[in-house]
């Protein structure tokens, strides 16, 4: 049949997609940075390790770019990922009261 190549050449296409949208989906990475020197956590999707040892990240809570000389990574999976996002930022620590 004529029109049966053009089908099956356009299924095998399709499949291809499908195949390259899973699999990408499959394979997002989800990680909690940790400054240690202020124990400031990050959460980001994507990290730029410098051969200096510095990273470069941006930060999914403030959208912020961040670039740390020291940190601590850990890969977390998605569920832990969103509910970082969705918390709420921690209070600050309070400040020691001066004596009158």
């Amino acid at each position: 049949m004529p029109g049966s190549a053009f089908m099956s050449g356009r299924l095998l296409r399709s499949l291809a997609v499908a195949a390259v949208c899973s699999i990408s989906a499959g394979c997002a990475s989800y990680y909690q940075v940790i400054y240690p020197t202020t124990g400031a956590v990050f959460y980001t999707e994507q990290l730029d390790r410098q051969s200096s040892g510095s990273v470069i990240l941006k930060d999914a809570k403030t959208g912020e770019e961040v670039t740390l000389a020291s940190s601590a990574i850990r890969q977390i999976d998605k569920s832990e990922y969103e509910a970082a996002l969705a918390a709420p930022a921690p209070a600050p620590a309070a400040k020691p009261s001066s004596p009158k």
